[in-house]
């Protein structure tokens, strides 16, 4: 995905009220099962990933989004042998600030 195509899904998801960042996962790096009050957003940029929702396994590749709903149970992981680059999008009230 070029750097205009990331501009122009970070602008897309603003407008929705989402804020974009950039997450990079080194091989290995799991987060641990969780859920949240809203939607999420992400974007495969480069590397393998899996994604459980609610007990459904997705393996998105580059290029391919999904959307995590809000309340469902979720763990993202870097499956492959090098670090996972993906966008990820959640409210703007829930953003950290720094």
């Amino acid at each position: 995905m070029t750097n205009a195509c990331i501009e122009e899904l970070t602008k897309t998801w603003n407008s929705r009220g989402f804020r974009c960042e950039e997450r990079i996962d080194a091989p290995g790096k799991a987060d641990p099962l969780h859920a949240f009050d809203h939607d999420e957003l992400l974007v495969v940029l480069e590397g393998d990933i899996e994604v459980d929702i609610a007990g459904k396994t997705l393996c998105p590749t580059a290029g391919e989004s999904v959307v995590i709903p809000a309340g469902a149970e979720h763990e993202v992981r870097n499956v492959g042998s090098q670090p996972a680059r993906c966008l990820h999008g959640f409210e703007h009230d829930l953003a950290q600030t720094d």
